[in-house]
């Protein structure tokens, strides 16, 4: 019996798969009988040879083109489809999410719930903490003075009152899933006040400034 070529074993496990209705995976195990390639390699090439059948079969045209041409299907993403009334740009690859839903089915298909390490929960009874971090809030900043400044944006009282509900918002949203906090941090890392006394906090740079100190 004349010993069948990789590519035959490949599209084998295609026809199986699609025909059956199996996994990729227990269809290579059956094409690869008597063979001596491994399924776990067939299994793997197998997403590329079905984007080819498939291409083949809905651009014939461009399949005999590209075998007379030695070309690879699979490589070609764009063509021309020209007429006397219209010329046509195709796209072949209209949802490159395919590949990663291969990929993801590959994982899922290797998944094996006994090698999983179960974690034991483990309840602490020491004191909760949650900390907020605040940062260069520059209450009084003028970001365009004059309208000269190449950083044209907007920041005023409202502003800045909205970022503050935010962080509020958030120590709240922490609450509601994890309960009571025994500690709350406010850390904060400095520049809170811009343009004091028309300087900067540290004092020795001369600042445009809204506040009225």
């Amino acid at each position: 019996m004349e010993k069948k070529g990789f590519k035959q074993v490949v599209l084998e496990a295609i026809r199986i798969t699609r025909e059956l209705g199996v996994s990729k995976r227990e269809a290579s195990r059956r094409a690869v009988e008597g063979t001596d390639y491994a399924f776990e390699t067939i299994s793997r090439s197998m997403p590329r040879y079905e984007r080819r059948l498939d291409k083949e079969n809905e651009h014939q045209g461009l399949a005999k083109h590209c075998e007379e041409r030695g070309i690879d299907i699979n490589d070609v993403t764009l063509y021309w489809d020209k007429t006397k009334e219209y010329s046509v740009a195709v796209r072949l690859d209209k949802d490159e999410s395919d590949g990663y839903l291969e990929a993801v089915k590959r994982i899922v298909e290797s998944y094996n719930p006994d090698k999983l390490r179960t974690i034991e929960k483990v309840k602490l009874d020491s004191p909760k903490a949650i900390k907020a971090t605040l940062s260069d809030m520059h209450i009084g900043l003028n970001p365009n003075p004059d309208n000269k400044s190449i950083f044209a944006y907007e920041y005023n009282e409202e502003i800045f009152k909205s970022n503050i509900d935010k962080v509020f918002n958030s120590i709240l949203k922490e609450y509601e899933s994890n309960g009571r906090f025994d500690l709350l941090v406010i850390d904060d890392l400095g520049d809170g006040l811009d343009g004091w006394n028309g300087q900067t906090t540290r004092g020795g740079h001369k600042l445009e400034k809204l506040l009225k100190k």
